[in-house]
């Protein structure tokens, strides 16, 4: 996982055989749908706004090489700036129109498109603002996010959700790890379950046959547990190399490893957030004398 992370190529057998047959299929799968993320096409029903929106673009860069030094070139100018601003209003009417008709048109959008178009009168003398205010106007047409254009404010990639392959291989090993760990946390239970069951029988077989012999009973019972390597139920510590609880040690010790290992770094600001928060009430019963 962490060469992964890291952008270590690994070989595929060696990838594959951390998986499980499932998990590679659901590694296959993953990717299928990303390739099929990236063949999908805008629909054709926006190629009549994007010819407008073009034109819009054409006319804004018309204006703006255009000179206003004579009464005639500001004439012309002004009939620009005026055309422009038309072109700009039946881009935005078309494609306000089409999200009207189908909404869920706008996740290939890069912008909110608003009922009105925000606009200003032109100025006869003010030639040079008018070309501001017609940039105001063209910004709020949006570009669709297929577009190669630089302006877009959302590319395909970010609305689409596109992985690359690495990506897609750290979340299914991501989420292998965790089933993992999970199959590890029941595997130590059911452990766990078997320990405490054979530690209640021979505490309870060693204590009735003790108060059967008139031997102290809870001594016996618990002694018995010593001998068989398990905890005693009287909180007596009694050193032990028990074999059993050795291997239930170490599950535990690899499990908290593993657990430790996947903890995202918000995950452990958490859980070091928590763990001071436990000692600060741990100190303060301790001050009151709970």
């Amino acid at each position: 996982m962490h060469e992964l992370e890291a952008g270590v190529e690994l070989d595929a057998r060696e990838l594959n055989s951390l998986l499980t047959t499932e998990q590679q299929q659901q590694l296959v799968n993953a990717w299928r749908d990303q390739q099929r993320l990236r063949q999908q096409k805008p629909p054709a029903v926006f190629k009549g706004y994007e010819a407008g929106h073009k034109n819009a673009l054409a006319w804004i860069g018309k204006c703006a090489g255009m000179q206003a030094i004579s009464e005639q070139h500001r004439t012309r100018l002004l009939a620009a700036q005026t055309q422009c601003q038309l072109v700009i209003k039946q881009a935005h009417d078309k494609i306000y129109q089409l999200l009207q008709a189908q909404p869920n048109l706008a996740v290939w959008l890069d912008r909110e498109v608003d009922c009105i178009l925000y606009k200003d009168d032109l100025s006869a003398i003010e030639l040079e603002t008018n070309n501001w205010l017609l940039l105001l106007m063209y910004v709020q047409l949006p570009i669709l996010v297929s577009s190669r254009s630089k302006e877009r404010w959302v590319t395909e990639e970010e609305r689409f959700g596109w992985k690359s392959k690495r990506q897609v291989q750290i979340d299914v090993y991501r989420q292998a790890v965790r089933e993992a760990n999970k199959s590890s946390l029941a595997e130590f239970e059911l452990e766990m379950q078997r320990v405490e069951s054979r530690r209640s029988k021979i505490y309870l077989d060693n204590l009735f046959a003790a108060k059967s012999t008139d031997m102290n009973a809870s001594a016996n019972a618990n002694n018995a547990l010593t001998r068989a390597g398990l905890r005693r139920y009287d909180g007596q510590l009694v050193a032990t190399t028990n074999k059993r609880d050795q291997a239930v040690w170490a599950m535990e010790a690899e499990l908290q490893a593993k657990t430790e290992a996947e903890l995202t770094e918000n995950e452990r600001e958490q859980r070091d957030i928590w763990d001071e928060h436990e000692a600060a009430l741990k100190r303060r019963r301790k001050a009151k004398g709970l």
